[in-house]
């Protein structure tokens, strides 16, 4: 829902709304990435010599200025970036900040740096060892502040991971990871069908205890664990776990493999079902939920074709809710293909580079010919996915009454950029810097949207996703809804600016026992109205097509 809609429910629909936050937060898998983190004080070989130090950093600013140069698609210049870093180390109030600007033009060679750095570095070191981690530390985030497209560093093995899964051949064992509020042990929240660890007699549920024979300390990093349980594919794993309620524990011994994980799948709830799922008997319209998208994700969607053909379904929803891709990179070759088996021979985008710009177009082969398509979207649809649902709605002029697809939902909000990202080893090959490498429009921003009225054009050429149909009308509904059961719920009452509070915390537990009923019911109730939207707009799609005949 949009900002002004949440308002329009009122502070008791907010908190309901906010445990709905919680309750949908994802849990951190073995198979995930770390968030994107800032650039941070460096491993170099071990030495006392300060001018050494120095060397190293100025070696490694130029390493990484030098790729922002040669591949960025709008680079900031050298001295910016570095102006930036040192002003970012030193402080607005450090007398040496004064004349920065000046002394940073001049600069030309990484033994300039160097020495430039020599004078500043032991003005604010001196202290401690731990003030000249920071001022590092502070230097390369700095550093990297004036490249646009939120340019950041991460370790090479991170990378490596995150290429991986955009492969769709994560090596591990497949599992998703959580953290139990009751025992502060690492939770297995999912495990991934016919997956080493699903195969291997891991649980849903079990508590993780030992990893390899090292106990899990409680209260541990889920990141730290996740890092224990990944390795290189063949390679052995020993873990101890067991069910909360289980006096004893389960050793098991796996091998991590490369897992394949489903991105489409017929239910958002469970991901073994395998089953055509229908929102609406007749005319047959049926659903699909797209996790994530990724290299397999067009492949797995062509699967469903025939089964879908067979039960002789006439719509698709398809829905792209809470699929993100903010930070990522090389995701937009898998947004490619998944538009293509979804446009029969329309414009799919533009690419901008720094070498200038290619139009990318969907040959005629096409899934789900003949059927209108539905597609949610919410403000956390983002990255690939919104790029794939741009395509989508610009495949036909925003007054044509027939329509490819028709976006349901919410305009999309979330923390993303049109930006492609491309990951680059610097020397030395334990770290990776991801930056801008090109830019995506959308197809209306190519050829304009002559048939659409101004004000709504301007909305249309901007690259989010403003949705064809939108829940104004579901509004009122949903506000009865919470005002009813908050009524009839004095618990729910009771804790609604607590669960409120949590709603914004990163700690806050996956399930609040505040009215855990009533969270029930309005999660329902929200997924109803999307699902409900969808199904008409296809039912008005297919009546306009009988009337026309075809």
């Amino acid at each position: 829902m949009s900002r002004r809609q949440l308002r329009n429910i009122g502070i008791g629909g907010l908190a309901l709304m906010g445990l709905l936050a919680v309750r949908s937060c994802p849990a951190q898998g073995a198979e995930t990435v770390s968030t994107p983190k800032a650039a941070e004080a460096h491993s170099v070989p071990a030495t006392n010599d300060p001018h050494k130090i120095v060397e190293n950093v100025a070696n490694r600013i130029f390493a990484i200025t030098d790729l922002v140069l040669d591949q960025h698609i709008r680079t900031a210049t050298r001295q910016e970036m570095i102006l930036a870093g040192l002003r970012a180390a030193l402080g607005s109030k450090n007398p040496a900040a004064s004349n920065l600007g000046r002394r940073v033009s001049d600069l030309k060679t990484k033994e300039d740096l160097a020495a430039l750095l020599n004078e500043l570095w032991p003005m604010v070191t001196r202290p401690t060892a731990a003030a000249s981690n920071r001022f590092e530390k502070a230097l390369y985030e700095g550093l990297l502040r004036p490249v646009p497209g939120h340019a950041y560093l991460i370790p090479a093995k991170e990378a490596r991971v995150q290429a991986q899964l955009q492969a769709n051949r994560y090596i591990g064992i497949g599992i998703a990871l959580g953290m139990d509020d009751k025992t502060q042990l690492p939770q297995i929240k999912m495990v991934q069908a016919g997956g080493p660890a699903r195969l291997g007699g891991v649980r849903v549920g079990d508590l993780l205890e030992e990893i390899d024979h090292v106990r899990v300390v409680r209260e541990a990093q889920i990141g730290e664990i996740v890092d224990r349980l990944r390795g290189p594919e063949g390679s052995e794993l020993t873990i101890r776990v067991r069910q909360p309620n289980a006096k004893e524990s389960r050793t098991l011994a796996l091998v991590r493999l490369p897992v394949m994980f489903k991105s489409v799948k017929c239910s958002a709830e469970n991901a073994d079902e395998d089953q055509v799922v229908l929102l609406n008997a007749n005319p047959a319209i049926a659903y699909l939920k797209i996790d994530s998208i990724m290299a397999s994700t067009a492949r797995e969607l062509a699967s469903w074709e025939p089964r879908l053909r067979k039960a002789g379904v006439k719509g698709l929803v398809i829905d792209l809710r809470g699929v993100g891709g903010h930070g990522g990179f090389d995701s937009y070759h898998s947004a490619l293909l998944l538009a293509d088996t979804l446009l029969d021979g329309k414009p799919m985008g533009n690419l901008l580079t720094r070498d200038g710009s290619r139009t990318f177009t969907a040959d005629r082969d096409c899934l789900f010919r003949d059927m209108p398509l539905a597609v949610l979207t919410d403000a956390n649809t983002n990255g690939p996915a919104e790029w794939v649902a741009a395509a989508l709605q610009d495949s036909a002029p925003a007054k044509q009454a027939r329509r490819r697809a028709i976006i349901v939902g919410d305009r999309t909000e979330g923390p993303a950029d049109n930006y492609v990202r491309t990951a680059f080893s610097l020397p030395g090959g334990d770290e990776s810097l991801i930056l801008a490498t090109a830019a995506w429009e959308r197809p209306g921003a190519i050829h304009g949207r002559e048939d659409d009225e101004p004000a709504q054009a301007k909305a249309k050429s901007e690259w989010r996703v403003a949705p064809d149909v939108t829940y104004d009308v579901a509004v009122a509904s949903l506000q009865t809804m919470v005002t009813q059961m908050l009524a009839t719920n004095p618990a729910a009452q009771n804790h609604s600016g607590k669960i409120a509070r949590r709603s914004a915390s990163a700690e806050a537990p996956a399930k609040s026992a505040a009215a855990p009923v009533v969270y029930d019911a309005i999660q329902k109730g929200i997924d109803s109205q999307y699902k409900q939207a969808a199904v008409a707009a296809i039912r008005q799609q297919l009546e306009l097509a009988a009337k026309s005949g075809q």
